[in-house]
């Protein structure tokens, strides 16, 4: 077996004397398309010279891979496969592994197989749960009833509930079986020696063992029972398991199918290590991973399928670094030993006047497109960047907390606020096209209250006066109802994490 060889293209990361710009004049809305979307075009353009297949997206976080795939999906490319379900676009609704295999067509033979196997996890599902209400109920008096019976043991099962109804004899029993077993176990000599084995109980009288002999062995009945049932249950969760994987077989026969019949599949990191038995079967050569610089190596690793021939990461070595679960490896744990998991990406296409700041600190070897020249003012901003000073002093922070990060700053809030108040009110701004950001998950909770607190609908002075002249009401045909939203659900807020 030969080695597997990987080609690495590490797009987006800095490289000391070399280039590359990528250009598409014929894209949707005459801009450039971003670095990955105009990666995936030249594959997918000479996908069938090369047969390579569908092609592998991965990203870190539900919400970046969501936001690839819709890019790609107005960009023409709607061969899309998406696998996972907490995807929250809309536009990829129909296009979840999960709805299109439900909808595919099947064959008489995998329907049987489907509904052999479905049925059989169904019954051995509920013989699971009954069993486990019998290891609920292993101490009652009707389950200790029935396993004395069961055990042929009626000398104990006469003495304590009564004896069975005889010819000419009438059956002697209490009214609560309950009562009868807490009567039996009560009832005894109290003493102080140590009760004889369970062996040696069990060929006694009843009415002769003492109070704690009695209180023993029915302590050992309702162990035995309880041994009966886990036992039972180990067989039957062995069964469960057996139809959940042939019915999951006949699925993934399913989903390889719809997989193979689209040219884009997408997948976060960790839906692909979920997902990796059926993804070695696609035969998948080209794997592309957006904002590699927050995914961990483990996960990397993860992604490197046997049939891969190409690797492209993007991502920025000096951008989001990858999450670290383990506090003691964390950059928050003031104490620990950092060992910088620091990747750094930044998102974004600037105009050359913001994007200096960093061209000439960090990136010295990145240029800027030409079109970003053209980007327009921002209305009602005299600058495009400016900075801002203040000295009111950070909210108190809780005591109890001494490391805590969750800072807040009310004088802040109420300051981007009023600016965001101020760009709505220019009326040519849409949905999603201002983004708050804030280092701190507390500003972010003050921030995203405020701005669902604060409802905009404006109407200048001389519009008012117009409308007033006219004796137009609002709700009519020549004057629709205005529609009232809050702002938070106007823009985009966010946490950012801090470089270091």
């Amino acid at each position: 077996m030969q080695p597997c060889r990987y080609h690495l293209t590490a797009a987006g990361c800095r490289l000391p004397e070399r280039r590359v710009v990528l250009q598409d004049a014929k894209s949707a809305d005459d801009k450039p398309p971003s670095q990955p979307i105009a990666i995936l075009k030249v594959l997918l353009d000479n996908g069938s010279a090369a047969s390579i297949g569908p092609i592998l997206c991965v990203c870190y976080t539900n919400h970046a891979l969501d936001q690839l795939l819709e890019h790609l999906w107005h960009r023409g490319i709607t061969q899309i496969i998406r696998i996972g379900s907490r995807s929250r676009s809309i536009l990829l609704e129909n296009v979840n592994l999960k709805k299109v295999a439900k909808e595919i067509e099947r064959t008489k033979a995998k329907k049987k197989a489907a509904w052999t196997h479905g049925t059989k996890l169904t019954n051995v599902g509920e013989e699971m749960k009954s069993c486990m209400n019998q290891m609920e109920t292993a101490t009652s008096a009707t389950a200790i009833k029935k396993y004395l019976v069961e055990c042929g043991n009626s000398t104990f099962c006469d003495a304590i509930f009564g004896a069975e109804a005889e010819e000419n004899w009438t059956k002697v029993t209490y009214k609560d079986e309950n009562a009868s077993l807490n009567a039996w176990t009560s009832a005894g000599a109290n003493v102080y020696d140590l009760p004889r084995s369970i062996n040696v109980l069990k060929t006694q009288s009843p009415n002769s063992l003492s109070r704690q002999e009695r209180q023993v062995l029915f302590h050992n009945w309702a162990r035995e029972l309880m041994e009966e049932h886990v036992e039972e249950f180990v067989s039957l969760e062995a069964d469960y398991r057996k139809a959940k994987s042939d019915l999951e077989a006949v699925q993934r026969e399913i989903d390889l199918r719809v997989l193979s019949q689209f040219r884009i599949v997408g997948v976060t990191t960790t839906g692909l290590a979920k997902s990796l038995d059926l993804l070695r079967k696609v035969n998948i050569k080209v794997l592309l991973c957006e904002e590699a610089g927050e995914v961990l190596e483990s996960h990397i690793l993860t992604a490197l399928l046997p049939s891969l021939e190409h690797v492209i990461l993007i991502g920025d070595h000096l951008q989001l670094r990858p999450q670290i679960a383990n506090y003691e490896l964390s950059v928050n744990n003031p104490w620990g030993n950092h060992t910088h998991w620091t990747f750094r990406y930044l998102k974004g296409w600037m105009h050359p006047s913001i994007s200096r700041l960093i061209l000439e600190t960090t990136y010295s070897n990145l240029e800027d497109a030409a079109y970003l020249s053209d980007y327009p003012k921002v209305v009602g901003m005299r600058k495009r960047l400016f900075w801002f000073d203040h000295t009111e002093p950070e909210s108190k922070s809780d005591p109890t907390q001494p490391l805590s990060t969750n800072h807040t700053n009310d004088f802040e809030v109420d300051m981007v606020s009023a600016m965001v108040s101020h760009l709505v009110r220019q009326g040519v701004y849409e949905r999603n096209q201002i983004a708050v950001l804030t280092p701190y998950l507390g500003q972010l909770h003050k921030l995203r209250k405020r701005l669902r607190n604060s409802l905009e609908i404006v109407l200048g002075d001389r519009d008012s006066d117009e409308v007033n002249k006219q004796g137009l009401e609002v709700g009519t045909e020549t004057l629709p109802e205005i529609q009232k939203k809050s702002l938070g659900n106007c823009l985009a807020t966010q946490k950012v994490d801090v470089g270091f």
